[in-house]
């Protein structure tokens, strides 16, 4: 009976001790977008450098035309301070800046405009399909490759992935085998592609939209075997599933072994790119 009360007591005393509270999280807006030169609606994520400076883009904003920007790329500093790099202008660099940005070691930025692009593409806005850009660390935008629809894609709204060599993979939404129909108008069904150092692009998979989806609007990942070697052989699509479809590399191209993955829209089934090994 003495045990069961000293155990009793003991329990009362635990009960009694003080239950620390947990602490109430602070936000605190470190920018608020004006849609002036700094610009408006930024869709996406944001990377930081060794100094703690912030880098993303805007989608619109910026270079005013009529009653919107075409999107910038900014840098937010650690006091607050926004510095617009780069203000799109539609022709040539590029417009709407929806994904993010990526970095290489000596700090270059890379990313992507959804439309936009060379200065011979039609006026309109469907007509111009789109950039791959480079923001060096002055500020200086150079296009690395402007979407034409066919054969190299059109339309690319996910960011970008970099492997040790300097090459840039992505996906367009549109462009690529004309095999899909929007609104009435047979249009490309997305591609994956990749940019070399010097700004040659080839189009590692065009989708048809049949079983193997249509319309990727996610970005590309890289895993480990980005950094072994195999020869890549002929192509091959499993069935679209909700989960993970695999698909092998297109025949003759040799290149460091990797596997890429992404999500395609119509149903949005995963499509994984997996090369064969040697």
């Amino acid at each position: 009976m003495r045990k069961a009360t000293s155990f009793l007591v003991a329990l009362l005393a635990v009960s009694a001790l003080p239950i620390p509270r947990a602490q109430a999280q602070t936000l605190t807006v470190l920018h608020s977008f004006t849609g002036g030169n700094d610009g408006a609606y930024p869709f996406a994520g944001l990377i930081t450098d060794k100094a703690g400076n912030l880098h993303g883009t805007a989608a619109y904003g910026g270079f005013k035309h009529a009653q919107y920007g075409y999107g910038t790329a900014f840098k937010l500093d650690t006091t607050g301070e926004v510095t617009v790099l780069h203000s799109f202008t539609f022709r040539p660099d590029g417009a709407f800046p929806v994904s993010g940005l990526i970095r290489d070691k000596e700090g270059n930025l890379y990313g992507t405009t959804e439309s936009g692009g060379a200065p011979g593409c039609l006026g309109t806005i469907p007509g111009c399909f789109g950039t791959v850009f480079k923001l060096d660390t002055t500020g200086k935008e150079t296009v690395l490759h402007s979407f034409t629809n066919t054969p190299d894609g059109a339309l690319p709204m996910a960011g970008l992935v970099r492997d040790k060599e300097g090459n840039l993979y992505g996906t367009t939404i549109q462009g690529g085998i004309e095999s899909c129909v929007f609104a009435g108008r047979v249009i490309g069904c997305g591609t994956v592609f990749k940019l070399d150092a010097s700004g040659n692009e080839t189009v590692l998979y065009s989708f048809t939209g049949g079983t193997d989806a249509a319309g990727p609007t996610a970005a590309l990942i890289m895993d480990k075997e980005g950094t072994s070697t195999a020869p890549l052989t002929s192509a091959a699509l499993g069935a679209a599933t909700s989960g993970v479809q695999a698909v092998e590399p297109y025949s003759g191209w040799t290149r460091p072994a990797m596997r890429l993955c992404c999500t395609a829209s119509r149903a949005h089934p995963a499509m994984e790119r997996i090369p064969t090994q040697a």
